[in-house]
């Protein structure tokens, strides 16, 4: 018997990420409405579910339905959710990654202003999604200086998975993934270089030697896209 939509909502409030896949693929009105109810619910584990569904709904397109059918609704409804002081950090975690699938450029400077929140999955997220808040991309337009000056920053963040994933982000960023190569960016990247974490070091690295800077870091270039502490981490932002 196939699950209804709202089994597979309580199903993905009990962690199965089947179930949120499935409710992403399905696109409809009905999983809108209670994704949004959830989302602006006074139950944070409910508002996280809410949210993760909101920020992919509708990926399987078809052609009688668009892709990101409910995009408009949603960014508003991030917009109140990353303007509320009084949001949990896991809501506005949620949030934020929901706008970075989203691609919701009219967000970033909602998304920016949370590079300071002292939590450090908000930090985290903002490293992780501000950089698909990009407009223009499909137009070859340069990246907007927020999005590079806000990475810039969290590459300097007190917490290192922070300043990898910035650092990653930083140097992926360009429309042909060269690294950003601003002398801002450039001194994040040669910091980064001599950073005491191995993997922020192996990142920063990556950005020097495809810029063509040669330095003395102590890291080794690695031998894999990703890292394992940023694969860890990205699985529950698929």
């Amino acid at each position: 018997m196939t699950p209804s939509f709202s089994d597979l909502f309580e199903l993905a409030a009990d962690g199965d990420r089947d179930a949120i896949r499935d409710l992403h693929r399905s696109g409809e009105r009905a999983v809108f409405e209670q994704a949004r109810a959830w989302a602006l619910s006074d139950d944070v584990p409910r508002q996280e579910v809410g949210l993760d569904v909101l920020g992919q709904l509708g990926i399987g397109q078809t052609p009688d339905r668009p892709k990101w059918p409910f995009r408009r609704e949603t960014i508003d409804l991030l917009r109140y959710l990353l303007r509320d002081p009084e949001a949990p950090a896991d809501v506005l975690e949620s949030a934020i990654v929901a706008a970075g699938h989203q691609y919701a450029e009219d967000l970033l400077a909602e998304v920016a202003a949370a590079a300071s929140h002292p939590d450090e999955d908000v930090r985290h997220a903002v490293a992780w999604g501000i950089g698909f808040l990009r407009s223009g991309v499909d137009d070859g337009e340069p990246t907007a200086p927020l999005i590079v000056d806000t990475l810039i920053r969290l590459c300097a963040d007190d917490v290192a998975a922070v300043r990898e994933w910035a650092l990653f982000a930083l140097r992926g960023i360009e429309e042909d993934l060269t690294p950003n190569e601003s002398p801002a960016a450039l001194a994040a990247y040669l910091a980064g270089a001599e950073d005491d974490d191995p993997e922020v070091r192996a990142e920063a690295v990556q950005a020097l030697e495809a810029l063509g800077v040669r330095n003395r870091s102590r890291a080794p270039r690695p031998s894999r896209p990703t890292t394992s502490r940023r694969s860890r981490r990205r699985s529950r932002r698929r």
